[in-house]
């Protein structure tokens, strides 16, 4: 989860059954499941190997699979500038290159900070095109190249990459591309927020209250929104 996720007004007891998770281990190639919890505390929803969790960060290397796949069709090079991609962005004061922005050395601020920032929590609806607006009123917070600085506004972005290369949102495009061929039939990345999701396993966090459900209104993919299961990361 991330960690500046917000709670809803929907709270459980702590004596109702415990949200939970779902683990998978390859030995040799067999495959072992765990699965503890429940997926759902309105519905009492039992976690599985089918359950989609939302995978936060670890959407990340799917998006640089994205990137990777078009550098192999000469669509583009790591060494490209942001703008000839990304033309809505403005001219910095040095160049970001896709490079520098794939591996936390932009100097590119964090969105998620920009967004709360302006007083937008995760809980409140934000389309991506609101976080690229956004970005672009931002400066670098330091030369590309002079340091790494984890921020997920590289792998946002990347997603807008993908979209103007290919003609295709990267949720179409990481379908077509990555999942389908791999079999991996539960996994997308969630463009809509609003869009329900059969299976899904909400979040939740501890407080002194109980336990409390949490939303993301955010319909920004590519640093993270990926909705998968323990069975397609085995494939992967």
């Amino acid at each position: 989860m991330r960690t500046s996720e917000k709670k809803s007004t929907l709270v459980f007891p702590r004596d109702a059954s415990s949200p939970g998770c779902a683990v998978g281990v390859s030995i040799s190639g067999e495959r072992v499941h765990r699965e503890y919890g429940v997926a759902n505390l309105e519905t009492n929803l039992s976690i599985s190997t089918k359950t989609v969790f939302r995978a936060a960060s670890l959407s990340k290397q799917f998006t640089a699979m994205c990137v990777a796949l078009l550098v192999t069709k000469n669509a583009l090079s790591l060494d490209d500038e942001i703008q000839e991609h990304v033309p809505e962005l403005p001219k910095y004061d040095w160049p970001v290159t896709l490079r520098h922005l794939l591996h936390h050395t932009s100097g590119m601020p964090d969105y998620m900070n920009v967004m709360l920032e302006k007083g937008i929590k995760e809980d409140q609806p934000c389309s991506a095109e609101t976080v690229l607006e956004g970005l672009k009123e931002r400066k670098l917070g330091f030369e590309p190249g002079e340091k790494m600085e984890y921020s997920n506004s590289g792998y946002f972005l990347m997603s807008f990459v993908v979209r103007n290369i290919t003609g295709k949102s990267l949720r179409a495009y990481a379908k077509e591309n990555i999942f389908d061929p791999l079999g991996m039939t539960n996994s997308h990345f969630h463009d809509r927020w609003d869009e329900p999701v059969d299976n899904e396993a909400i979040g939740y966090i501890n407080t002194s209250e109980g336990i409390e459900a949490i939303q993301i209104r955010w319909d920004s993919v590519g640093d993270g929104g990926l909705f998968t299961t323990v069975e397609d990361l085995f494939l992967w």
